[in-house]
Order: structure tokens, then sequence, then C-alpha cells
């Protein structure tokens, strides 16, 4: 659709595309660190086995959360800085990808190398602090934007839960949208929401907190299908054409690059 649109390159889309993703975890980083140092359960939290499905009952012990929460706050501060450091040594990293990965499969450390390489070519956005400044300002609205329809709804429902409450709620299910799962996460988004409710929020009942996910689901859902589905009709898309569109111009971008490569080589052979 990018490249459509604004009639970039798709291997320069491609970059701003894996660009977004790396600003994006600024704002989900900032969000987990209050959640780990606003919430330290002291107890075990134990959750009826009965509530989705299951013959025995799920128990988190409070070194299990934080256990998860520091990891996944040094995981995302790592991917952080592998990107910043394929930007300021990339010659570097390649080499090192290519040296590494090249001993499994070379085909394999190809298709690396060039993933990098694009990643690289999107990360020009660091030579502008200003611009970096606002990708991250972006990426904070944007993840406090659930967070706060969380502290709604929370409200709506009237439940009685401590203001850190949305933040933890936020930062769990991130992690578990994370994994590949059905179409707008049915049973993604729920369990992570009354797993929360449920931990934090004493003796709640556990059909409100069903409702509670299932209500803030149908809230949030909608207005991304009816927004994407408009603009896909006024521009004149199709998601099937799409990835037919896609899957030429990947091919045609690997056409490219052998060809650059077979080029680079006549050439060293000539020298």
């Amino acid at each position: 659709v990018l490249t459509r649109h604004t009639k970039v390159p798709f291997s320069k889309t491609f970059a701003f595309v894996a660009l977004d993703r790396v600003t994006d975890l600024f704002g989900l980083i900032a969000i987990m660190l209050v959640a780990i140092f606003a919430y330290r359960p002291e107890l075990a939290v134990t959750i009826p086995g009965a509530t989705f499905g299951l013959s025995e009952d799920i128990v988190f012990s409070p070194t299990t959360y934080q256990t998860g929460a520091y990891g996944m706050g040094f995981v995302l501060f790592g991917i952080i800085a592998v990107f910043v450091l394929l930007y300021a040594q990339k010659a570097f990293i390649l080499k090192v990808v290519q040296a590494v990965v090249g001993v499994v499969s070379e085909s394999l450390s190809n298709l690396g190398v060039r993933l990098l390489t694009q990643f690289a070519e999107g990360l020009d956005v660091f030579k502008s602090p200003r611009d970096m400044a606002m990708a991250i300002v972006f990426s904070l609205a944007t993840w406090m934007m659930p967070v706060l329809f969380f502290m709604c709804t929370l409200k709506a429902f009237g439940i009685d839960a401590p203001w850190y409450t949305a933040f933890v709620m936020q930062s769990i299910l991130s992690v578990f949208i994370a994994v590949p799962g059905a179409p707008g996460f049915v049973g993604q988004f729920h369990v992570p929401v009354v797993i929360t409710l449920v931990m934090i929020v004493s003796g709640i009942n556990i059909d409100q907190a069903k409702a509670f996910a299932i209500i803030n689901h149908l809230a949030q859902l909608p207005p991304i299908i009816l927004s994407g589905g408009y603009f896909l009709f006024k521009d004149g898309f199709q998601l099937t054409s799409l990835a037919h569109e896609g899957e030429e111009m990947m091919h045609e971008e690997g056409l490219h690059e052998i060809k650059a490569a077979e080029e680079n080589e006549k050439d060293t052979v000539e020298r």
C-alpha cells in the first residue's frame, strides 16, 4: 500500500515499516516500565482452571510475573541495541551475520544480509534527532491510547482497581498478541485481560472479568475493520491483489539484487 501510494521503491518502504516497528518499541518499553515498578505482587495468584476450560488451576507466583516482565524488557532493549549497532557498525554486523549464518546455509545468509541491509536503510532517521524524537513521542502517544481506554472501561464497569492496572494489562496483552494466532486476536486478547484483573483486583467476579474483556475487544476492533475496509474500497484496493503485488515486488527486488551481485562479482574478477 505504501509503495503504491508514494511510488517509493519496495525495498525502501520495507525499511520504513521495519523502522516503525523499532520506534514502536519505545512506547511499549515505557508502558512496561510503569507496570514493572508500580505492580509488585507479594502473594501467588490462582486463576480457576474452569475460567478457560482447563482441568487444573493456573497459579502465578510473584517471581513469575517479575521474571517475565524483566525478561521481556531485556529482550526489547536488546532489539533496539541491535538496530542501533546495525546503524553505527553496518559493515561489521553484516560480515558477522554472513559468516555465522553462512555456516548453516549460504542462501539463508544472503537473505539475512539482504533484510538487514534494508533495515539499515530505514535507520537514516537517527541522523535527525528531531525526527527521532517525534517518532518516539508518537509511539508513546499511540501506546497510551489503549491504556486510557482500559482506564475508562474500568470506571464504566465500576471495578475498583489500582491506577496501574491498565498499564499491567496492556503489558501482558502485548506479549500475548505478539504470538501468531486467530484473526482479530480472538482469545489472545481476552485471556491476558482476565488474568490481569484476577491478579490485581481481589475478589473480582470471573464473569465480570470476562465481560470486561469482551466489551473492550468489541469496542476496539470494529473501528479498525470499518475504517480499514472503507479506505481499501476508496482506494480501489483488494487484499488478494495487494498480496499478489507484494509477491511480484519481492520477486523483482530479488532479481534486481541477483543482477547487482553478478555485476559486482564481474567487476571484482576484472579488477
